[in-house]
């Protein structure tokens, strides 16, 4: 099976764009979390 510039640069671009939707996902999640920590900090400052 002859491995084209074509297919490298396909599979990278599903694999990039997966990455993505992984990134994202992970930072909504830790940016819920440091969310809910800051709002509790500035509740208890008050």
């Amino acid at each position: 099976m002859a491995i084209t510039t074509g297919t490298v640069m396909f599979y990278g671009g599903i694999a990039g764009m997966a990455l993505c939707l992984l990134g994202t996902a992970v930072l909504q999640k830790v940016f819920k979390k440091q969310r809910k920590r800051l709002l509790e900090d500035i509740r208890q400052e008050e």
